[in-house]
C-alpha cells in the first residue's frame, strides 16, 4: 500500500531517538508525585526500541543523548564508537542473556552503558549555570547528519526516517537559532520530528519542531504510562507512511 508520497509498507524505517539525559531534570521528575526516574524510563525505552527493531528485519536505529554542559554536549549511544568496550561484559552477564536476540542485546548494552557513563560524571556539572536545559540543538544536528549519511546509501529510496525526542528539559534561548535551523532542514528533507515530553512545562521550540515537520507533540499526562504513550506515537507516525 502506498500513499501520495510514494511510501510503501515494505519500506524500512530509520528511527533516530534523542534522549534528554539532563540529570538535574530527571531528579526533579523523580521527586514529583507521578514522576518517572531515568532508570525506569530507560527500561521502557529499551522495550520500545526492541519493538521497533523487531517490526521489520531491515529497520534501522540510532540513539543520541542530549546532555548538559559543554564537555559532554551530545553523544551517540548507539551505534557506539566504543562498542568494543561496551560489549566487554562478564561471563555471568552474557550467560544471563543467552536467549536474547543478539541485536537486541547489543543495543541494550550500548545504550545502558552510555547513559550510565554520562550519569557518573553528573557531579562535575554542579557548577554549570544552565541546569534546566540540555544540548538539544547539538543532538538534532547529529541526528540530521546521521539520517543524511544513511539516506545516501539508500539507492532505491526505501528508507523512511523520523526523529523522536524524549524531553524533560526546558527551552534554552541561546539554542533558538540552532534549533530552528535544524527544524527547517528537517522540514526540507521531509523528516518528521516527534516529541514526547515526559516532565516539565511545554517547550515552545519542540512544539514548533513537531508542527513544522508534521510530527507529533505529546505531553504525558501520566509519566508512569511512558511505554504505552511511545507505542501510541509509533502507531500514529506509522499511519503517515503506509
Amino acid at each position: 500500500m502506498k500513499d501520495v508520497k510514494g511510501a510503501s509498507e515494505d519500506d524500512a524505517n530509520l528511527l533516530v531517538l534523542i534522549i534528554d539525559t539532563n540529570p538535574f531534570m530527571w531528579t526533579k521528575s523523580t521527586e514529583s508525585p507521578s514522576g518517572l526516574s531515568l532508570d525506569n524510563a530507560l527500561c521502557q525505552l529499551l522495550v520500545f526500541i526492541n519493538a521497533h527493531m523487531a517490526l521489520k528485519h531491515d529497520n534501522k536505529l540510532a540513539v543520541i543523548a542530549s546532555h548538559v554542559g559543554i564537555s559532554y554536549d551530545s553523544k551517540f549511544l548507539y551505534p557506539a564508537t566504543n562498542a568494543v568496550q561496551v560489549n566487554n561484559n562478564s561471563d555471568s552477564e552474557q550467560s544471563k542473556d543467552t536467549n536474547m536476540y543478539q541485536t537486541f542485546r547489543a543495543v541494550n548494552n550500548q545504550v545502558t552503558a552510555g547513559v550510565r557513563a554520562l550519569m557518573q560524571d553528573a557531579p562535575t556539572l554542579e557548577t554549570y549555570p544552565d541546569k534546566g536545559s540540555s544540548m538539544i540543538a547539538s543532538a538534532l544536528s547529529m541526528a540530521l547528519c546521521y539520517v543524511n549519511r544513511v539516506l545516501r546509501t539508500d539507492n532505491v529510496g526505501h528508507i523512511k526516517p523520523r526523529i523522536l525526542i524524549v524531553s524533560v528539559s526546558s527551552d534554552s534561548p541561546y539554542q533558538y537559532i540552532g534549533i530552528m535551523n535544524c527544524i527547517f532542514s528537517a522540514q526540507k528533507a521531509s523528516i518528521p520530528i516527534d516529541v514526547c515530553k515526559v516532565y516539565g512545562e511545554d517547550t515552545v521550540f519542540l512544539q514548533q519542531a513537531a508542527h513544522i515537520t508534521e510530527g507529533v507533540y505529546l505531553k504525558l499526562a501520566s509519566p508512569q504510562g511512558f511505554l504505552q504513550y511511545l507505542m501510541e506515537v509509533s502507531m500514529s507516525t506509522g499511519a503517515r507512511t503506509c
